[in-house]
């Protein structure tokens, strides 16, 4: 079974909005030195696997986000989860093939100036609740895995990954 965990960056804007991190995958996986799976697909702001023998904590989670988007972005996260800013589960997906769960937080719009992609990143692209409904999914539109996806206007995602989000707006909100 593989195992993955993720977390979604929710930030509330100056204008009192809400917007949810999304993460692009890009086209080269610098790890494996080949074309990345799924590419041009979005996902929660941080998401990678796990080792079998692991169990999601918060190490796990911050671990993904220093891989992901930062070590700074994962020190702030850290101080705000010690200050009792609560990490919210918002999808969990456990079958014999996988074993998915994404978590969200609320952080401060400052945080998006913080981030620091790695090689393999398509870029961020926050998004509204308006998108949302917008959102295609993977399962439902046929795609392979080594499909590229459509351009930046389409937003591409696994369905619970779609899950997390609607969750988050309604979490957050």
């Amino acid at each position: 079974m593989k195992k993955s965990v993720g977390l979604l960056l929710m930030v509330r804007m100056a204008d009192g909005g809400i917007r949810a991190i999304l993460q692009r995958r890009g086209w080269w996986n610098h790890e494996t030195e080949k074309e990345e799976s799924w590419r041009g697909s979005y996902q929660p702001t941080a998401h990678g696997g796990m080792e079998q023998n692991e169990i999601i904590d918060v190490a796990i989670i911050l671990r993904e986000v220093a891989e992901e988007i930062g070590e700074v972005v994962a020190l702030q996260l850290a101080i705000s989860i010690a200050n009792e800013n609560k990490l919210e589960l918002l999808a969990e997906t456990r079958n014999d093939e996988v074993w998915v769960t994404t978590y969200g937080i609320i952080m401060p719009m400052e945080i998006i100036g913080k981030i620091r992609l790695g090689p393999s990143s398509g870029g961020i692209r926050p998004i509204s609740t308006d998108e949302v409904r917008s959102i295609q999914s993977i399962e439902a539109g046929g795609y392979r895995k080594d499909d590229t996806l459509p351009e930046n206007r389409v937003i591409v995602m696994f369905d619970h990954n779609i899950r997390a989000v609607k969750q988050a707006f309604t979490v957050f909100m």
